[in-house]
């Protein structure tokens, strides 16, 4: 069964697993969606600075979305 955590800890998640991954650079980041939401306001998340590198986030996205959920 997957934890259930609030959105914005899902996007935390999402960003710890991102700095985590061998390629990933600095300006890498999830953000909410949309952008400046808090709480129940976020309906998902932005790619931001991804630099063509869709593969990574997609790897982190996979893994974070297996263990976790928000609503």
């Amino acid at each position: 069964m997957k934890q259930r955590v609030s959105p914005e800890e899902y996007i935390t998640l999402l960003n710890e697993e991102l700095k985590l991954h061998p390629e990933s650079v600095e300006e890498m980041e999830f953000i909410p969606s949309p952008e400046g939401a808090r709480g129940e306001d976020i309906v998902g998340y932005i790619l931001k600075n991804m630099n063509g590198r869709k593969d990574i986030f997609a790897a982190v996205s996979q893994k974070i979305f297996l263990q976790y959920r928000t609503r």
